[in-house]
């Protein structure tokens, strides 16, 4: 098992803007108690033993975000992935396929977390996070419907007051690059289309699993979840 959590390579989309923050700057860069958002994504995934990461960045953050990066002493090299004028998620996330195995996991650069995963998580080969969380971050994320230990739907954004919260963690299989492929995506779409590439993969019979997490997760978009993340991370100390 050990050996199968080593070969995990986990790939970090850096590229969203910190506009909604009230800031200029990557998102992943903002500090929050002192160390930037994206030092305690490594750091999470660190602790559970990944030291390959692949980092997909806007072309002009790309040198900021290695020189951060180069401050945290990962054990292994990273990669860096500059995604040019690719706005679109998921295409972006498409340039990380020469990189990664069989199976990586995809952590985004703004979602922060305290906690644990699922002790099976290393051996998921299709599967997301899911947590308990408040309405307010349930809506800023997406809900994710699930029976018999089977995700069978994926709702972004969704207009509930409570259901099973999505992380934005992912343990993904190769085939991803396949299925965001199909929908023919353009670079220059903002629309971040990842979740129809889930959905796709579901509704065509692949089997993806939801990976509990215990503990705490904000997804960094508003001032006040940036208040939140202080709070989070002094107590997970």
């Amino acid at each position: 098992m050990a050996e199968e959590q080593q070969r995990r390579v986990c790939v970090i989309p850096c590229g969203g803007a910190s506009t909604r923050l009230g800031m200029h700057r990557n998102k992943c860069l903002v500090e929050v108690n002192g160390k930037p958002v994206l030092q305690y994504v490594v750091e999470f995934w660190r602790q559970c033993g990944v030291h390959d990461f692949v980092f997909i960045v806007n072309g002009d953050g790309l040198a900021e975000i290695a020189s951060v990066v180069a401050t945290m002493q990962l054990l292994r090299r990273p990669t860096f992935i500059s995604r040019g004028d690719v706005a679109n998620l998921a295409l972006a996330i498409t340039l990380a396929n020469p990189y990664v195995d069989d199976n990586f996991i995809l952590a985004l650069g703004d979602c922060l977390q305290v906690g644990v995963f699922a002790k099976n998580w290393q051996s998921v080969q299709f599967g997301c996070g899911v947590c308990s969380a408040s309405e307010y971050e349930l809506r800023k994320s997406y809900l994710v419907e699930e029976t018999d230990q089977r995700v069978i739907r994926l709702v972004e954004k969704p207009d509930v007051s409570k259901g099973l919260c999505g992380m934005g963690t992912w343990f993904l299989p190769r085939k991803i690059f396949e299925y965001i492929a199909r929908l023919r995506l353009q670079p220059s779409a903002t629309s971040a289309n990842l979740a129809d590439a889930l959905q796709l993969m579901l509704d065509n019979g692949e089997k993806m699993h939801p990976v509990p997490f215990i503990g705490r997760y904000v997804n960094v978009t508003y001032p006040e979840d940036l208040e939140t993340a202080k709070t989070m991370l002094v107590k997970g100390a």
